[in-house]
């Protein structure tokens, strides 16, 4: 019904915001993410604490050689008596593509917008193009042209003379 619920763009706000979150998130995980993610640690039990300059040092060569995205996947060479361990989740492990066909699909239904309407399917036959568009057309697009012609007509048409009506085609 035309005066219940919420528009669209109400409704899906949540999803829109994980999928601007999402993408974020993948951009700032290339842009400024250290790669690999690790922790750097001491192999040899007994050995003390390092000084704090080599621990600088390290530090510094580290943030140079692996941090952004030209450099995913560079080799990093650890210093004697130190091993480098992965830490943290990467992209993939978080469900990165899986949650983004999730909410894209959530979005664009939201909208009224199947895939194939959009050009994001992987079926790209003739028939289920055409099928797409005729769904596209008939539940989506016509009766939101009908509601805009029909305010237009109760506002615009009764100074043009009577009986007239507005139709969007």
């Amino acid at each position: 019904l035309q005066f219940e619920g919420y528009s669209p763009l109400t409704a899906l706000r949540l999803h829109i915001d994980e999928v601007t979150a999402i993408d974020r998130s993948r951009w700032y995980a290339q842009r400024a993410a250290v790669r690999p993610s690790a922790k750097l640690k001491s192999t040899d039990p007994e050995a003390s604490a390092l000084p704090e300059p080599e621990v600088e040092r390290i530090l510094a060569q580290f943030a140079g050689d692996q941090q952004g995205t030209e450099n995913t996947g560079r080799l990093f060479i650890c210093p004697p008596g130190m091993d480098l361990e992965p830490w943290g989740a990467t992209p993939d492990e978080m469900g990165y593509k899986e949650s983004w066909d999730q909410l894209v699909a959530i979005i664009l239904a939201g909208m009224g917008i199947g895939k194939g309407a959009a050009g994001i399917t992987d079926d790209a036959s003739y028939s289920t193009l055409f099928a797409t568009l005729k769904q596209f057309h008939l539940l989506t697009l016509t009766p939101k042209c009908d509601r805009i012609a029909s305010v237009l007509t109760r506002f615009l048409a009764p100074f043009f003379g009577d009986d007239l009506i507005i139709e969007i085609r």
